[in-house]
């Protein structure tokens, strides 16, 4: 077999083993993207590190959803800023910078949110979802956390923490 076909049967796995195991919460997902859709709500995205690439993908998009807003700030950012190291990760390890990063945002009760992090091990993903929560925000957490469980923070309770693990 060829690398192209090897590459193609890994994803394809993948990608029926998200289906088999997660066909139901994104369905709910879903419905509740679409409940705030029809109350006129926001859909955020927000995530630390390269998840921040993520958050890009439903802003600004040809033919995409107005109401899609992504939580930007240069500190938890993969990327240098002009004439300044690269951050190292180390400020998305901090409790309470997401609480000072949300208040630029008028999130509110209806909205929804989408919280991108690899293994539910960094403080500012862990709070955005109880921030979210605490404002009525309906929270869809995007995770790797099967992929790694050692890394996940004893303050990472999905329950707690989501109302969607996907």
């Amino acid at each position: 077999m060829n690398k192209a076909q090897e590459y193609m049967n890994c994803v394809t796995g993948l990608l029926q083993t998200i289906m088999d195991k997660e066909a139901q919460n994104i369905e709910a997902a879903a419905q509740a993207l679409k409940n705030t859709m029809m109350q006129d709500g926001m859909i955020y995205s927000f995530g630390t590190g390269h998840s921040v690439i993520l958050c890009s993908e439903s802003y600004r998009r040809a033919g995409g959803l107005a109401n899609c807003c992504p939580i930007l700030d240069q500190r938890v950012m993969p990327f240098p800023k002009a004439g300044r190291p690269l951050n190292e990760g180390i400020i998305e390890r901090e409790e309470g910078v997401t609480a000072e990063i949300f208040k630029r945002y008028p999130l509110k009760k209806g909205d929804s949110m989408f919280v991108f992090c690899y293994g539910g091990k960094n403080a500012t993903s862990i709070d955005a979802g109880l921030l979210c929560k605490e404002l009525g925000v309906t929270t869809i957490c995007i995770s790797s956390v099967p992929s790694n469980p050692a890394v996940i923070s004893s303050r990472f309770i999905p329950s707690r923490v989501s109302q969607f693990i996907v």
